[in-house]
């Protein structure tokens, strides 16, 4: 029960943080205060979010379900075993128009380049070029985007989740 409650609260903290952001399921992301969102941005159920070290999401981003996203490790060279209790904080930023795969993990400290696709089961170790598309373990490039149509898109503004946000939300009139 105090789970539930937990994910009404924190749906509700989020939607008034970011209004645009459609959210479906049950979610545990903590430290939202280093959370930064773009519009339009959906996140399908079950995400597994640490935003220790901050995560800045662009605009016009879908996440699959349980996803996760680590921004920060254990330091090993501590003073203690199995690890000196510090934790070495790193970004993840990702950029617009992004689409995350279910059961990916982003890795702290990576950066996900504009319009990069991230296949299902995918996990991210490093940086990923605009227009990649990625797959596997460790995430390697098993594609890339046709970046004149991409820009073509951007441009007649064709935005997938903006359309869906407007016709979910328009007033009538």
């Amino acid at each position: 029960m105090f789970k539930f409650i937990r994910n009404i609260f924190l749906k509700k903290k989020l939607k008034k943080k970011f209004p645009t952001l459609e959210i479906r399921g049950a979610h545990y992301i903590e430290f939202i205060e280093k959370l930064n969102i773009g519009e339009y941005c959906f996140i399908n159920d079950g995400t597994y979010w640490s935003a220790k070290g901050g995560i800045e999401i662009g605009s016009n981003v879908i996440f699959g379900p349980q996803t996760v996203i680590w921004t920060y490790n254990h330091d090993y060279s501590g003073t203690h075993l199995p690890y000196g209790g510090d934790d070495i904080l790193k970004k993840v930023t990702i950029g617009d128009n992004v689409w995350i795969g279910m059961k990916s993990i982003i890795m702290p400290g990576v950066n996900i380049g504009e319009g990069t696709i991230i296949g299902a089961g995918s996990v991210v170790t490093k940086n990923t070029s605009p227009g990649s598309i990625v797959g596997g373990n460790p995430a390697k490039i098993i594609g890339v985007r046709d970046m004149d149509k991409y820009e073509m898109k951007k441009l007649q503004q064709l935005f997938y989740q903006k359309k869906m946000f407007n016709f979910r939300y328009r007033k009538n009139e």
